[in-house]
């Protein structure tokens, strides 16, 4: 009530009797969502793949919980990072002397978490506002091994293959399953990110190199 009441207070004085009335039709009014897709705030595509792949029941369980805020923990650095990015940084294989570019890299909690293993990340985001974000995370965390720059992933501004592993949570805002722990269902969530590795010479097959 009282947002409410600071609403209508928002209002020109002659506007408030008509604003609190919309208000009140409004809260009385029962929700009608045009489709399933909406009322969980998906896109259709995703909504539909996961029906697809899990069924009603459980897509719509999975989805609800995706919307839950993700559990988070405090990394040994200190770092407050949810789970499902931790588990990202993890998944990439990197070791001392590799060289690693984390393209959406901003604020920079995986970046900082990647370089522990003694990695040189390169950290680029296509906004500098946000670039500034890793500069920020990086030197309170006393991360040296943390290169940071402003750059777009669709236009690399780097020789080919000069980058051992090249890490892309995408879309990078905790939308990725792994961000609340398992699914309603049971099933165990995975990172939807990829993770695309120099071959080495014995491979056959080369992956897409940076």
């Amino acid at each position: 009530m009282r947002r409410w009441a600071k609403r209508v207070e928002l209002a020109p004085k002659r506007a408030r009797g008509f604003v609190n009335a919309v208000l009140r039709r409004v809260a009385n009014t029962p929700m009608v969502w045009p489709s399933e897709a909406v009322r969980l705030s998906y896109p259709d595509w995703i909504f539909e793949r996961l029906v697809a792949e899990l069924g009603h029941d459980d897509a719509i369980a999975t989805l609800t919980t995706m919307n839950e805020a993700p559990p988070v923990s405090e990394r040994d650095d200190g770092y407050i990072q949810d789970l499902g990015s931790q588990w990202v940084a993890a998944a990439v294989p990197a070791r001392e002397g590799d060289l690693v570019l984390d393209v959406c890299a901003a604020p920079g909690g995986k970046a900082t978490g990647i370089a522990t293993t003694g990695a040189t990340v390169v950290a680029a985001d296509l906004q500098p506002q946000r670039v500034g974000l890793i500069v920020e995370n990086a030197d309170r965390l006393g991360t040296r091994d943390v290169v940071v720059l402003v750059a777009d992933a669709t236009r690399p501004p780097f020789a080919g293959a000069s980058f051992d592993h090249v890490p892309i949570d995408a879309p990078a805002a905790a939308w990725a399953p792994c961000a609340g722990g398992p699914t309603p269902a049971g099933a165990s969530r995975q990172a939807t990110s990829t993770t695309w590795s120099r071959c080495s010479s014995a491979s056959s097959t080369p992956a897409r190199r940076w």
